[in-house]
Parts: C-alpha cells; structure tokens; sequence
C-alpha cells in the first residue's frame, strides 16, 4: 500500500481503499512505469469505475471509522444487501473477530457513571407530547479538569426515543455539551452539572436510551427503559407531569438558559433528592381549564406530603434516579394546603416553593390536584421525592 507518500491524500475512507488496490494492481502490471503514470491510470480507471457506480440501480456504500479502524460495505444492487469490500477491510473484520474481548468483557472493562435522572412530560405542539430527561452528575465522576473562570466539563450527550420493537423514532444526536456546575443544584453542598434533553413525539409507549460519555476519563452512563407518554390532547381539564426542581425564579427577557420556561428558569432536580434545609420546587402545567361569561377561570390548587414506608428501598432507588411508579402504603400526611385561583388563560404554568425544614430526613409522596370550580372536574398527579440530612450530619 502507499502509506504516507501523499498521493492518494484527494481520497478518503473507501474511495482510498479502492484507489490503493488500483494502484497496486497496476505496479504489478507494470513493474517499470514511474509513480506519476501509474497513478494518471488509476485515476482514469477510478474514474470509470465512479460512472458505472453511478449508472447501477442505486448503489450504496458505506464506511465504518473508529480509532484508526476503516472497513467498508458495499450495496452493489440497492438492496439492501450490504458485502465487506477490499482486501484490507477483511483483513480487518478477521482481526477484530480473532482478538477483540467479547462484548461482557468490554463492558466489565468500561467505568461507568452513575448520573442522577428524572422523566417527565408536558403537552407539546400538535397533538405531541413533550418527554424531558433531565440528569445531574457529581464533579468527581470526571475525568481531570480545570478552568479559570469554575468547575466546568466536556461530556458526549445522547438521548433517544424507540418503538417497542427498536425502531427509531427521534435521530441520534450525539452532542458535546460544555457543562458547568449550577451552584444551586447540589447534594451535601456539593455543586452538581446539570443539564436537560427535550424531545417531541406522538403520545405511546416508548423506549428511551440515553448515552452519556465523559471524553477524558473514557467513562461512560448507558440506560434503557420503556415509558408512557401520555396524550394530553383532549379537551378535559388535564395536569402535567410534576418536574421537581432546585430553584425557580422569574428571569428578564434577555436572559439565555437551556432551563428557561417562558419568563421562568427552571433548575432542575435530577434524582428528587435535597437537603432537609433546602425548599423543593415543583413545576408543573395545567391544561383546559374552562371559562365563565365574562372569560374568566376559577380553580383550586391543592397539595398534601405523605411518609413513605422506612425500609422498602424506595429511597435508595430514587436517588439512582429510578422513574418507574413506586406503589407502597402510605403513612400519615404530614404537610397539605390548598389555595384558590382564578385567571384568564386556560393553559397556564404554575410552580410552588414547599419547606422542608421541619420533615425529618425520608422518603415521601407528593400528590398535587387541581379541581376546575367552573366544571367540576378535578385531576391529580404524584411525585416521590427523598431528603437527605445536612451536610456535615447524619
């Protein structure tokens, strides 16, 4: 092969591969012809070769490139057939097969990260819902670095949604996202980076993978599970699901952040789990509240915070960031309230600032319902949440 004599530097991938194997050729057949004319030839004949590609019934070729590893398949027919091309390509695929681990001892072999995550979902446009996941990551679970203006990394982000039976449904989107510590989203006093994926899809059952790559340390976060988008297209009173949150605020117009809500920032709060000495924030939307005469809405908001059974494992499932519903006894109800509200929209955004200073650290069970006075009809929604004693105690 011409390996570094800059000659076939104008191709790449398998283009290169064919144009090497041409040439190769042609040395041979002409063991006495300069460099210059043997590669004229070969491209002359790479050229022909491209317009017979071009003429077939919709040839296809594509190249598999990682870590210095190029192997390329060809569709000679358009369908659908694909062949491993060249010398060099299977030379490849018998090495990879002879010597790489097997796929249990590559993953024993990967450290992994353990991020904290929550799924909810709101309305979206046109019939769609809206499924956000949202993670946090402790700064120690990357790989070394530094900055002059705070804790920041570099981590490889994809988030994916897929049919039961593992057809794509949203494109992959590997995206470097350059993640600062949010001092408001922490655990134990330890800032967290935080960050959050949307994705807009018809309501159904799904599967949701999300990949998540430090590119220093090489560790990686892979996860899989089935969820439920609901359909909140319908002409009912209607409650999203309820997004806990560090903290919220009004922001100005101007202000950028990938937590921004309208005139609201919405810090998330991956995991569900705080400090006793920090308030939790819920964020959640209500959808088709009804009008009176003179266009006016009339609804009454009520919460009530239960304990949660010691010693079923809850907790410690939900601070790894497990969303699947958790049905258990309650216990007695330690917080509630209820508030009346009237407004002019019947779509409108609400967030609530709870304390939990006077709760001892545990498990609990949030229920949110929202009863539309004008039409009677009444909707709830859950939120099962931990907290955590304050630093520096146990």
């Amino acid at each position: 092969m011409l390996t570094g004599m800059g000659l076939l530097d104008v191709y790449d991938g398998a283009e290169r591969v064919i144009m090497e194997a041409i040439v190769d050729s042609l040395m041979r057949l002409y063991p006495d012809a300069d460099m210059q004319t043997i590669i004229r030839e070969a491209e002359l004949e790479m050229e022909n070769r491209m317009l017979r590609a071009a003429s077939s019934p919709a040839p296809e070729r594509w190249v598999y490139l990682d870590r210095g590893i190029d192997i390329n398949f060809d569709d000679p027919v358009g369908r659908g057939a694909y062949l491993i091309s060249g010398d060099r390509s299977r030379v490849l695929v018998e090495r990879m097969e002879a010597g790489l681990p097997s796929l249990s001892e590559a993953e024993d072999a990967i450290e992994h990260i353990d991020p904290m995550d929550t799924v909810v979902t709101f309305r979206g446009s046109n019939d769609r819902t809206v499924v956000e996941y949202a993670f946090a990551l402790l700064p120690d679970e990357f790989g070394s670095f530094r900055s002059r203006t705070g804790a920041y990394a570099s981590i490889e982000v994809d988030v994916r949604l897929f049919n039961p039976d593992w057809t794509p449904v949203t494109e992959s989107d590997v995206r470097r996202r350059r993640l600062e510590t949010v001092s408001e989203v922490n655990i134990r006093g330890i800032p967290l980076f935080v960050d959050c994926t949307r994705l807009e899809v018809v309501p159904g059952t799904y599967l949701l993978t999300t990949f998540l790559l430090d590119p220093v340390s090489g560790k990686r976060a892979t996860a899989e599970e089935e969820i439920e988008l609901p359909d909140y297209s319908g002409s009912g009173l209607m409650l999203s699901d309820i997004l806990p949150a560090a903290l919220i605020r009004e922001v100005e117009p101007g202000l950028a952040s990938r937590f921004r809500r309208g005139e609201l920032e919405v810090l998330p709060l991956p995991g569900r789990a705080l400090q006793v000495d920090q308030p939790l924030f819920i964020y959640y939307e209500i959808y088709n509240l009804e009008k009176n005469d003179v266009g006016g809405t009339d609804y009454e908001v009520t919460y009530s915070i239960a304990e949660m059974p010691d010693g079923s494992g809850i907790g410690a499932r939900l601070y790894q960031g497990e969303v699947s519903p958790v049905r258990a006894r309650r216990r007695r109800i330690v917080l509630s309230s209820s508030f009346p509200r009237s407004g002019i929209q019947t779509d409108i955004s609400e967030y609530l600032e709870l304390g939990m200073e006077e709760l001892p650290p545990g498990t609990y069970l949030l229920e949110l319902t929202v009863r539309d006075v004008l039409s009677g009809a009444e909707t709830s929604k859950q939120l099962l949440f931990r907290t955590l004693p304050k630093a520096g105690r146990r």
